[in-house]
């Protein structure tokens, strides 16, 4: 396709070999649609009209006659994805005998952090359960909630700021640093390897400024923008989740993002009413100890005007999003337990322990749809496909450890005096710009710019773009920040987003900036 000058194809993965192949294959015969498809195709090949020595070249056809295609297509490309995901960290032969960890975390002190952490927020939950006098869970009673309201004081268990000073304790103890001396200047002490500039150029080379980008050009030439929407019309009518990866890649027309996010997060729209339905009549059912932790957390974002008008829907997406026992095994950082599988209901249902801004995954999507049921399904999308890094203590660089590590080293490699005039000053980098990395910027940019990213995080397939926007953000303002001279100054440096534009910060950092590595 041609879009605005430049040409716009479909990546296409390098070939499977013949064993991959046996192995997706073998996949997809485990899942309902696999069937489907072969139970439509044998019905209509049964007919009369149809050969038994022309099957070969008539089941092609058959399967793109009765639309079949593109959910075919859909199906082998998620099998192929995980597999060379899976590719990508395959596991090494222990050279030693090697401690018992819980399985995907290979450093142990890491694992040790976790279960602490874990360990915390259980305690603080058991404590609000005692001075509540509630159970973890009950059948809703009418008339019991007012008569408890001012019985006890609704706190969050935890926030941004606690998850940060917690990842900052973490260290290796066999660390030489005691030793030698050598003083780290970032707050991440795990030593985890990010990738160079160099690297990140060629990830995200759909960023260059030779590629005309929904965000910036559409904005200023009205020709490209009706391209643009000529396009993402065509793809959108295609319905192929790499295809419409590969348009987010360089943004996305407003009035067509909300159903090119549900194909690229490949979303099964007619499933999402009744189970939507059925997660509200277990709310409506049950009540959970933490449903005061939901509208609080609700509550305190709505105070915001950009969301204030969505706190109904938020509210009802949340207290869904507790009940979702499908949650807790399909998050990308779920984990089955060493000794098998999960043997255990965790506790809330979904497995996610609601935070001091949890709502903010969802609350942009209020602006893209109108119905609640396909706010929460692409919220549950979100969340499981990458969101719930963001708050995911383990070694592996894609979640939010890797993600703080990237924002420093980068921040570091490209301004080294700015990090230390910072430092000297007493402000640690990571203590502002993880804010911005632990939400995904909600909150902080303007909405359409939190939107012009999470194109990006889907058309990329990953987070790695929340690391890369805060650092050019600090280069932006570096003049002012060499200019302060304690951390007021900083925070006033930073208050104002509003004329802050995503995708020409990100052109400037990445490829007209002189390369550092």
């Amino acid at each position: 396709m041609e879009a605005g000058g430049a040409t716009f194809t479909e990546v296409k993965p390098s070939t499977a070999s013949s064993d991959d192949a046996k192995i997706i294959h073998d996949r997809l015969a485990e899942t309902a649609l696999y069937w489907d498809i072969k139970r439509a195709v044998k019905e209509e090949i049964i007919k009369p009209k149809y050969k038994a020595d022309d099957l070969a070249t008539v089941i092609p056809q058959v399967i793109e006659r009765l639309g079949l295609v593109g959910q075919l297509q859909n199906a082998v490309y998620s099998q192929y994805h995980q597999l060379a995901g899976q590719a990508a960290f395959p596991p090494q032969p222990p050279t030693l005998p090697l401690p018992v960890l819980p399985k995907g975390e290979t450093l142990e002190f890491v694992a040790n952090a976790k279960l602490k952490w874990e360990s915390r927020v259980k305690e603080e939950l058991e404590a609000i359960a005692r001075e509540q006098g509630k159970p973890h869970a009950r059948d809703r009673m009418e008339g019991e909630e007012e008569a408890e309201e001012e019985d006890y004081t609704v706190r969050f268990l935890f926030d941004e700021n606690d998850f940060l000073d917690l990842l900052a304790k973490i260290s290796n103890p066999n660390n030489s640093m005691p030793v030698t001396k050598i003083v780290q200047w970032g707050m991440i002490k795990v030593l985890l390897k990010t990738p160079t500039t160099k690297l990140l150029r060629q990830r995200f080379s759909g960023l260059d400024p030779k590629h005309r980008q929904n965000g910036l050009d559409d904005e200023l030439q009205s020709w490209f923008a009706a391209e643009r929407l000529r396009v993402a019309k065509k793809v959108v009518a295609m319905a192929s989740v790499p295809v419409a990866r590969q348009l987010l890649k360089r943004g996305c027309p407003n009035a067509l993002r909300a159903q090119m996010w549900l194909i690229a997060l490949d979303i099964k729209e007619p499933q999402l009413q009744p189970d939507y339905d059925r997660l509200m009549d277990e709310v409506d059912r049950v009540e959970l100890l933490i449903d005061d932790l939901v509208h609080l957390d609700v509550q305190s974002t709505a105070l915001d005007a950009n969301f204030f008008p969505f706190e109904d829907s938020l509210d009802s997406c949340l207290m869904a999003f507790t009940r979702d026992r499908m949650i807790y095994t399909s998050r990308v950082t779920f984990v089955e337990n060493a000794a098998g599988p999960v043997s255990r209901t965790p506790f809330p249902p979904c497995g996610v322990v609601p935070f001091r801004g949890l709502v903010f995954y969802a609350a942009p999507l209020c602006f893209l749809l109108n119905e609640t049921e396909k706010i929460y399904g692409c919220f549950k999308a979100m969340y499981c496909r990458y969101f719930c890094r963001l708050h995911h203590i383990s070694s592996d660089s894609r979640d939010i450890i890797g993600l703080a590590k990237m924002f420093e080293d980068l921040l570091q490699a490209h301004d080294p005096a700015l990090f230390f005039h910072l430092i000297q000053i007493q402000v640690q980098p990571l203590r502002i710009a993880f804010n911005w990395i632990f939400y995904a910027f909600c909150g902080y940019l303007e909405i359409d710019q939190v939107l012009c990213v999470w194109d990006r995080i889907i058309g990329h397939d990953t987070l790695d773009i929340l690391p890369l926007v805060a650092t050019a953000i600090f280069l932006f303002r570096s003049a002012a920040l060499m200019e302060a001279e304690n951390e007021d100054a900083v925070h006033n440096i930073f208050e104002d987003a509003s004329r802050i534009k995503v995708v020409p910060l990100l052109q400037k950092f990445l490829f007209l900036r002189d390369p550092v590595n």
